[in-house]
């Protein structure tokens, strides 16, 4: 009697009509996409260093490219865009010695880009961009907790070399409005080449910078009787050349603020 009674219960209960309602819910996964650089260089052959320091930065793939040009660009950067979707991490970064070239191809990556296919363009020629800037933050730095200055305006700035490293640092200095100075050592160059250089650093430093005076010394007396009255020098010629020797640097003496960045 007793069993007859509960599975009437039952039967009562399972007879009801009822609803449930069933919410979908999407669990969004990780995005797995290879991380992946595409690196301009202006160079003959693109830069083991610069391909190192993408692998150590964090990318999964770094496909180098050699001998780059601006015109090549749209073609390239719009094959590798459309092919991925959007959002994809894909970045370009734009490397070599040629710094102006350098330039020309990141405004024309930045062109070629269409919405919503955008992404990071990084450039820094031969770490042009990031050690001038290392080199100005520095004395910057060493300025202020040093010499109590906190504005180098009118400081006298010698840039001894006339590589990718010291035309970003004059830039950066004449923006500062320094009395900025960059000095060719290499005794095959000429005191044209370095004066129509500082020419065009003029320019692309701006009407509100200070000017850019370009002087040929191949000798180190030439360039100690330019450094002697100076403020700050920056040595940023290529690596292993002696622009100044131990002997040369003793009699730089009695001056309030001398950086000497090597």
């Amino acid at each position: 009697m007793q069993n007859s009674k509960i599975g009437s219960e039952v039967q009562r209960i399972l007879g009801r009509k009822s609803i449930i309602e069933l919410t979908p819910i999407k669990i969004k996964k990780k995005d797995t996409s290879d991380k992946i650089c595409y690196f301009f260089d202006t160079d003959d052959n693109a830069s083991p260093f610069d391909i190192n320091m993408a692998y150590d930065a964090g990318f999964d793939i770094v496909v180098p490219i050699s001998k780059m040009t601006a015109e090549q660009v749209p073609k390239l950067v719009q094959d590798a865009i459309f092919s991925r979707k959007p959002n994809a991490p894909t970045t370009f970064f734009i490397g070599g010695s040629n710094v102006k070239e350098g330039e020309k191809i990141a405004k024309k990556v930045v062109k070629s880009l269409v919405p919503p296919f955008e992404c990071p363009v990084i450039i820094d020629p031969r770490g042009s961009h990031t050690t001038a800037s290392a080199v100005v933050a520095k004395t910057m730095n060493v300025a202020m907790k040093k010499h109590g200055i906190d504005d180098l305006k009118g400081k006298k700035v010698v840039v001894l070399g006339a590589g990718p490293v010291a035309r970003i640092a004059a830039i950066l200095a004449a923006k500062i409005n320094c009395k900025t100075y960059i000095v060719e050592t290499w005794d095959k160059s000429s005191e044209e080449f370095v004066k129509n250089l500082a020419k065009e650093l003029k320019e692309e430093a701006g009407e509100d910078a200070s000017e850019i005076i370009g002087v040929f010394a191949p000798d180190e007396k030439q360039r100690f009787e330019l450094v002697k009255d100076a403020d700050i020098i920056w040595a940023l010629a290529a690596a292993g050349v002696e622009v100044l020797s131990e002997e040369t640097m003793k009699k730089l003496t009695g001056k309030s603020l001398l950086l000497t960045l090597i």
